[in-house]
C-alpha cells in the first residue's frame, strides 16, 4: 500500500510528477536554473536552506515550511546546515 522513500535522486517520475530527494552537505549548493513548464515545491525535511529565485527573492526553506514557485524562474540555493530535501516539479513537459 504504502512506500518509504529513503533513496535518494529521481524517486518518483509518472504522470507529470516528477520529485527529487537530495541530500546537500553545509555549503553545498544548487547553481542557477529553470525548469520549464512546470510547478515547484521546496520541502526541507532536516536542515536549513537559503533558496534564491530570479536574484530577486531570497528565502529561508526550513522544516514546516514549502516553497512554491513557477518553473520559469531561475532558481539556486546553498544548504545553510546539513539538509535533507524534496523537490516536488508538477506538470507535463512541453517542446
Amino acid at each position: 500500500m504504502g512506500t518509504e522513500i529513503k533513496e535518494y535522486g529521481k524517486v518518483y517520475n509518472k504522470d507529470g510528477v516528477l520529485v527529487v530527494h537530495k541530500k546537500m552537505k553545509k555549503g553545498e549548493k544548487i547553481p542557477p536554473h529553470t525548469h520549464q513548464y512546470k510547478e515547484l515545491f521546496f520541502t526541507v525535511v532536516s536542515g536549513k536552506m537559503e533558496v534564491h529565485l530570479n536574484d530577486k527573492e531570497t528565502y529561508i526553506a526550513e522544516p514546516k515550511k514549502a516553497l512554491n514557485f513557477a518553473g520559469d524562474v531561475n532558481i539556486s540555493a546553498t544548504a545553510l546546515e546539513d539538509s535533507d530535501i524534496f523537490i516536488y516539479l508538477v506538470g507535463e513537459n512541453k517542446k
